[in-house]
């Protein structure tokens, strides 16, 4: 088992450990390979979720391991292969992976999670209120129940946006698609443009 380690062949130290009827405490090397290596910690955690016969590993204890190391990356990918079943007793798990995407700074990764409809059972109060705050008006709208909290969503994304577009338009100035600063010329201009010059001037 050593060797298939070191050589990073972690499914077969799962099929071999099946096969000779060996126990083994997977969390502990799992503990250890998150911090030296990462990404094989991945492949392992993920073998051990999706072995035939059931989960070799408790899935919230692997994903604390992650989550400990600051692995946002790697829970998350762990995460989206182990709940593919997308079971209800998963409910907690669900919520904790769009949680600590929307917190920790990959609000893109929980919108397309979301977007795809990948998972159903997470608490979608809960999802909602942290996407209102991520900036995800539609998907916070699409799991509000409340009424009160739909409208204030809609609300405050049509304020973002009537405050971004101001902010753009002030004084006439606006960005063009190579960012350069241009000015429409105003209709007290007594400047005249060559004929059929309708674009502004730059």
């Amino acid at each position: 088992m050593q060797c298939l380690a070191q050589r990073g062949e972690y499914s077969k130290i799962v099929a071999y450990n099946q096969q000779v009827g060996h126990a083994m405490d997977y969390q502990v090397l799992l503990n250890q390979l998150v911090f030296g290596n990462p990404a094989g910690a991945v492949d392992f955690a993920k073998a051990l979720a999706t072995a035939e016969g059931g989960p070799l590993i408790d899935l919230q204890a692997a994903t604390e391991t992650f989550l400990s190391a600051n692995a946002i990356q790697e829970a998350t990918s762990f995460l989206l292969e182990a709940l593919k079943p997308d079971k209800a007793e998963h409910t907690f798990l669900q919520t904790k992976l769009l949680e600590i995407n929307l917190i920790g700074g990959a609000p893109q990764i929980a919108d397309a999670i979301l977007q795809n409809k990948i998972f159903t059972h997470f608490d979608k109060a809960h999802v909602a209120k942290l996407c209102e705050h991520a900036g995800l008006w539609q998907r916070a709208a699409e799991n509000f129940k409340d009424i009160g909290d739909i409208k204030r969503t809609f609300k405050n994304s049509h304020a973002v946006v009537s405050q971004r577009g101001a902010r753009e338009g002030k004084d006439g100035w606006f960005s063009g698609p190579t960012n350069t600063p241009c000015r429409t010329p105003s209709s007290s201009s007594r400047f005249s443009p060559p004929s059929r010059r309708t674009t502004p001037l730059c």
